[in-house]
């Protein structure tokens, strides 16, 4: 249900975006998006390193970057189920013992 993959983020002022994917394609990456406010760049998990350090010859920072879990569907949940869904999701990152938590939830529509 979930892909294991890297992820990186870039402000938008540090590179022009037709610079920073063609970077990041010529070196291996999976995807490239325009976010609203960075652009990511989405590896497979074996080729983050590399990519990043490819970036990193241009960028000094970035926003973010990481290994994650993404899901490959995305479930639409009724206003109040995923109101319940972020109880328990903020209740599991709130343990010690939790270090990420993931979730193929779209929770983009709550408030």
């Amino acid at each position: 249900m979930f892909s294991n993959c890297g992820v990186i983020h870039v402000e938008k002022n540090k590179i022009k975006e037709e610079e920073l994917f063609e970077i990041a394609i010529n070196a291996g990456a999976k995807d490239c998006i325009n976010l609203k406010n960075a652009f990511e760049i989405i590896t497979e998990k074996e080729d983050f390193y590399k990519i990043k350090t490819e970036l990193e010859k241009k960028i000094e920072t970035f926003n973010y970057s990481s290994i994650e879990w993404r899901p490959l569907n995305h479930v639409d949940l009724a206003e109040d189920k995923s109101e319940k869904l972020l109880e328990v999701l903020n209740a599991l990152e709130e343990l010690d013992d939790v270090q990420n938590v993931f979730t193929n939830a779209n929770l983009k529509n709550l408030h």
